[in-house]
């Protein structure tokens, strides 16, 4: 579940989360230039947003300029209230 995110001032570090996967040390240990680690979500899959540990969005990955960037396909409702 995406959380409604407080208004807060400063500076926050968004974090993008592609994939993830679980390595046994054995195969941690192994890695080195060159290797392939093939992650556990699909290419088309949303990404995660998170602000600190709080899922606050998703999106899709885009290249742009040779850069990647995040399309926000998803945020929390705001209430109306706000």
């Amino acid at each position: 579940m995406v959380d409604r995110m407080p208004p807060a001032r400063g500076d926050r570090n968004l974090r993008i989360e592609l994939g993830h996967v679980h390595l046994p040390w054995e195969k941690v240990s192994e890695l080195s230039v060159g290797k392939v680690v093939s992650l556990e979500s699909l290419v088309d899959e949303p990404v995660d947003l998170f602000v600190g540990e709080r899922l606050i969005g998703r999106g899709e990955v885009l290249v742009l300029d040779g850069c990647f960037c995040i399309r926000v396909t998803q945020l929390p409702r705001q209430s109306k209230s706000t």
